[in-house]
């Protein structure tokens, strides 16, 4: 088991290829992603 931080952008958005390389670098192992859709901090929806 392990945590992968993936970057945002200036304005909270995710890096959406990140995402994807990250899936891919998971060998084919089952993997949770959890995403927010809004953003109580820096006010991103």
């Amino acid at each position: 088991m392990g945590w992968k931080w993936l970057p945002v952008d200036a304005v909270g958005r995710p890096d959406y290829q990140a995402l994807e390389s990250a899936l891919a670098d998971s060998g084919g192992k089952k993997t949770l992603v959890t995403l927010m859709h809004a953003n109580n901090e820096i006010g991103t929806i």
